[in-house]
């Protein structure tokens, strides 16, 4: 592969994409493969209709590289596209029941929220979440979007972000300090509660 294209940034990939440069949209496929497949594998599809869906977000990206505004990242255009891709997916009948968890949650390294380490095993706690919470803390912390950018991806308002974070967060704290065995993985850190019932997560 050309030197050049590799040192290239992703906004200069897209326009000369756009001038129908191939090479330059082989590496963004490059660049986003991995991180497309894992943000689709972990709603609980599995790995076959994950590459297809992938898939076809390159082609749809291809097909409408003209579409792309530079104002927004790369990335956050792509994982709007395979987004919408993965709703119109559980649109279909036989995504109406939960799918099996996979086996392995694609891990890359542990993110920290407030209080908690977003390791593999409470990766697969956000994995039962809804899809928006699971959706929202995914791009939050796997790929370090702002909030900006994901409300463009879930084509929400930015207030809405913030308090599906907020939601998310308190939702999945509850779920892990319910797994006693989870809970004990993770020292140095105590539950209290407010005054309204709320759980919130102290270091010691």
């Amino acid at each position: 592969m050309n030197d050049c294209i590799t040192k290239l940034t992703n906004q200069a990939l897209a326009a000369r994409s756009e001038k129908g440069q191939k090479e330059s949209f082989e590496e963004i496929v490059r660049r986003f493969s991995s991180k497309l497949l894992n943000f689709v594998i972990a709603k609980n599809i599995p790995t076959h209709d994950a590459e297809d869906i992938v898939q076809e977000t390159f082609i749809s990206a291809w097909s409408h590289i003209d579409s792309y505004n530079p104002k927004y990242q790369l990335s956050t255009w792509l994982f709007s596209i395979a987004y919408n891709k993965t709703v119109n997916l559980f649109r279909n009948a036989r995504y109406n029941k939960t799918q099996p968890m996979p086996e392995n949650i694609p891990s890359e390294q542990p993110l920290k929220n407030d209080c908690l380490e977003y390791t593999e095993d409470i990766w697969k706690h956000v994995a039962n979440l809804n899809k928006d919470h699971h959706d929202v803390l995914w791009l939050k912390y796997k790929e370090d979007m702002s909030t900006k950018d994901i409300a463009a991806v879930m084509h929400k308002s930015q207030t809405n972000i913030r308090v599906m974070l907020h939601r998310a967060r308190m939702i999945l704290a509850k779920k892990i300090i319910a797994d006693t065995a989870l809970s004990r993985q993770l020292p140095g850190y105590m539950t209290r509660h407010n005054a309204k019932g709320d759980t919130k997560c102290f270091a010691n």
